[in-house]
């Protein structure tokens, strides 16, 4: 679905509405990066990504080795010095190995250096049940998320796509990551 053919009455799934708000961002802000497990050549485990990397190059979207630590640990680097990184974990089961990154790196950088760095990202990790997979595919754990020091806001629960259209956009993340320009 192009962007040029929607209104925003049009009905779209969740992955489209994931899809082109990713697209907007990336023509938009060039300092915007996608990356992932999957998220280049193949679209995303859920095709969330389709076509991005053919559009905005490979350098801006782009695969990454199946490893949760480093791709938290990237967005965190990206993050703090300036860029703004939108990340893939394929699935909730497998964030458990980025925890650290992100409830001791991400969530604390701002107070750490008083203000001179923020951490501006977006994480996407799909979670729940609902595609028939096994253990570590359908987890819900995203209560471990709230509870942490600066919490990673928004989640989205539910399975629609109207929320998804605007708040995905990273020039929405929330005022407690600070600015996000340069």
């Amino acid at each position: 679905m192009s962007a040029n053919t929607i209104t925003p009455d049009t009905p779209i799934t969740m992955i489209e509405a994931v899809n082109l708000a990713l697209d907007h961002s990336l023509a938009e802000n060039p300092d915007v990066v996608v990356f992932g497990e999957d998220v280049g050549a193949n679209g995303g485990v859920f095709r969330a990504t389709v076509d991005l990397q053919k559009k905005h190059g490979s350098m801006r979207v782009f695969d990454t080795p199946l490893a949760e630590t480093s791709i938290a640990g990237m967005s965190i680097g990206l993050a703090a010095q300036g860029m703004i990184p939108v990340a893939e974990i394929q699935f909730m089961g497998f964030i458990y190995a980025a925890m650290e990154q992100l409830i001791s790196h991400a969530s604390r950088l701002r107070n750490r250096t008083r203000g001179r760095l923020t951490c501006p990202m977006v994480m996407r990790v799909p979670f729940g049940g609902g595609i028939h997979a096994p253990e570590h595919h359908s987890e819900s754990t995203e209560g471990c998320l709230p509870s942490t020091p600066n919490p990673p806001a928004p989640l989205f629960p539910d399975r629609s796509s109207k929320p998804h259209r605007g708040f995905l956009n990273p020039q929405k993340i929330p005022t407690f990551c600070g600015p996000l320009s340069r």
